[in-house]
C-alpha cells in the first residue's frame, strides 16, 4: 500500500464520517482503508 498524507488521511476520513463521497482514480486503496465511504471514479 503507498504512503499518504496525514491531509489526505484526514479528508478522506472526513468523507467517511460525513457520508459524503470521494473522487478518486485509486478506488481500491480508499475501499481498503475506508469500505463505507462512496466512491466516484472517472
Amino acid at each position: 500500500m503507498k504512503r499518504t498524507s496525514l491531509p489526505n488521511f484526514y479528508i478522506r476520513a472526513q468523507a467517511a464520517v460525513l457520508g459524503m463521497e470521494l473522487i478518486t482514480r485509486d478506488a481500491s486503496r480508499y475501499h481498503i482503508c475506508f469500505p463505507t465511504l462512496r466512491l466516484i471514479t472517472p
